[in-house]
């Protein structure tokens, strides 16, 4: 379950689970909303897109019912996986000749599921454990982690890297709000790219120009690797995903190569 909330994105410990949770179980992630007051600035940019189930004040009592149908139906769902399994296990099994083995229905762990059936009441004291616990972890690392239920929505694939425009305008939010303009200098055929960015901070109206290189995917992502122009060890990492009206939306981290404390990390969406 990732439990979204403004520092999520902060956080390494969370971003390291979710790798793992969506490697091992990437049908299994489950976002809850529980604080914020916009969604990108919650979560990681692979779950922007991604439906969740909002328990944000007003809404929890709506959010938690939805929670419990959502992991009976999940329960539900990996039951009649596994019983497909079993029937793989031994139509294999009888295709190669071999004696069928006798599938253990008695197992300690098999008698207690019999013994005690996941009802909606048992689920909801499972859940309040589950956030409960998850609320600690959050406050002690300074994070909280997230399927209403949905795998991450994927930007339809095309057959060659998406062309970019000449330039996009738009805006970041994070450390700093501010603005952000791209300007594309080349792209060849295979998605190699270089932008000049320009970005802008609203407090101090202080500006930066940064030389990036970087790729386009043909599933319509965008990867960049800035330099600042006139102080080189001021970087820009990019990441963010091309959509299909030609808006671009992702995240950024500004570090220094010279002070390893430096690290700022925004939002931002042009067009």
């Amino acid at each position: 379950m990732l439990i979204a909330s403004p520092s999520v994105i902060k956080s390494l410990y969370i971003k390291g689970e979710l790798n793992l949770a969506k490697r091992y179980l990437p049908r299994r992630i489950y976002p809850v909303w529980i604080e914020g007051t916009d969604w990108l600035d919650c979560v990681p940019l692979d779950f922007i897109n991604t439906q969740y189930i909002d328990m944000r004040k007003g809404k929890y009592e709506t959010g938690l019912n939805t929670l419990v149908n959502v992991l009976k139906t999940a329960e539900a769902s990996s039951e009649q996986d596994t019983a497909i399994d079993r029937q793989d296990i031994v139509n294999r099994q009888q295709k190669a000749y071999l004696p069928v083995s006798r599938i253990d229905t008695t197992s300690s762990a098999r008698k207690f599921s019999r013994t005690l059936p996941l009802t909606g009441a048992t689920v909801a004291i499972v859940l309040f454990a589950i956030i409960g616990g998850t609320l600690i972890y959050w406050s002690y690392a300074h994070q909280t982690t997230s399927k209403y239920l949905t795998s991450t929505v994927t930007p339809t694939q095309s057959a060659s890297p998406t062309q970019l425009n000449q330039s996009y305008v738009g805006t970041t939010r994070g450390f700093a709000n501010g603005s952000i303009t791209f300007s594309l200098i080349s792209e060849d055929q295979q998605g190699n790219v270089s932008l000049g960015v320009i970005f802008m901070r609203s407090d101090n109206n202080k500006q930066a120009n940064y030389n990036c290189q970087g790729k386009v995917t043909k599933d319509r992502h965008i990867t960049l690797h800035c330099s600042q122009i006139d102080a080189q060890n001021f970087l820009l990492d990019i990441e963010g995903v091309i959509f299909q009206d030609g808006h671009m939306q992702g995240t950024m981290a500004a570090t220094d190569s010279s002070d390893s404390s430096y690290q700022h990390n925004y939002t931002w969406n042009v067009k």
